[in-house]
């Protein structure tokens, strides 16, 4: 089990904290003053500046792809170790990495992933393209057996209806 601090307490993070495998989250750093000094999950929001001292395996950015590369220059400046500053998704790809984990955390990881491309498309992102998206996420998932397969597009089935739209689901996912 890694020990990870979570950089990043906001939508984003909530959304995804549900999805963290393998993990014992330790502390959470933010950089908003309304947030620090609060608690969650029973540990104390504090600013990144707070880093030292604290006994972890990574830092988790928890943020919007535009916002991670100043979070990661802001750790480095502070002396974290740029190889210890991970995004979500590479620190989901690590685990399944370094633990060789079994079948259904392997299914466990790719219907993380496709939550999260689900919830992206349901911000705004073409809708053929998230279908595209999803489809070649579960093609190129290597050695499911047809079950799995099938299993991963109902999942991707109740994604959709839940968060994209309940019409296109029979047209998409026949």
């Amino acid at each position: 089990m890694y020990k990870i601090v979570v950089f990043g307490t906001g939508l984003y993070y909530t959304n995804r904290q549900h999805l963290l495998k393998d993990t014992e989250v330790i502390g959470y750093l933010d950089n908003d003053a309304a947030k620090c000094g609060k608690s969650m999950n029973n540990k104390k929001i504090v600013y990144p500046e707070n880093i030292r001292g604290m006994n972890y395996d990574f830092i988790i950015l928890m943020s919007k792809k535009e916002n991670q590369t100043a979070m990661k220059k802001q750790l480095v400046k502070l002396g974290v170790e740029a190889e210890r500053i991970l995004s979500f998704e590479e620190y989901n790809d690590r685990v399944m990495e370094s633990n060789h984990l079994g079948r259904s955390s392997l299914l466990s990881n790719i219907t993380a992933k496709i939550e999260i491309e689900t919830m992206q498309c349901k911000k705004g992102q073409d809708i053929f393209k998230c279908y595209d998206q999803l489809k070649q996420m579960i093609n190129d998932a290597e050695g499911l057996t047809e079950d799995e397969s099938k299993q991963l597009k109902n999942i991707c089935k109740g994604y959709w209806l839940k968060n994209i739209d309940g019409i296109l689901l029979d047209f998409f996912w026949k």
